[in-house]
């Protein structure tokens, strides 16, 4: 098991005492992370707002985390728990979905073994 997290993003929320929505200055991040914002996201304004659900938090604190985890760790699979009903982006994936676009990601493949569950089959099978 490898648990992955954006050490710069949290960091600074430590350190600046930051509740979720508090805004984190985009020039206050590492050279990665403001990489990861200005070209490829393209976002151009100065702070973004600390939550996971907004397109600079999610890429930050999920993407870029497990991103850094595949190479840093040489991972060449994750399993994944996502599910083709929890939204529409996820109905295209396949049981193993590849991942190998060297531009966006590590490559990698996504083992996702419970695509065809609805929400209720999980919360029953515990």
């Amino acid at each position: 098991l490898v648990y992955a997290r954006n050490e710069d993003v949290g960091d600074y929320v430590a350190e600046h005492g930051l509740e979720p929505g508090d805004d984190i200055p985009v020039d206050a991040l590492s050279e990665h992370n403001q990489h990861h914002i200005r070209e490829i996201l393209e976002f151009e304004e100065d702070t973004f707002p600390f939550l996971l659900d907004t397109y600079v938090g999610n890429h930050l604190l999920k993407t870029v985390a497990l991103n850094d985890a595949l190479e840093e760790y040489d991972i060449d699979g994750v399993i994944s728990g996502v599910r083709w009903d929890e939204q529409e982006a996820r109905a295209d994936e396949t049981f193993f979905s590849p991942r190998h676009d060297p531009d966006l990601f590590p490559p990698h493949d996504r083992i996702q073994p419970i695509l065809q569950f609805a929400e209720a089959d999980v919360w029953e099978a515990f």
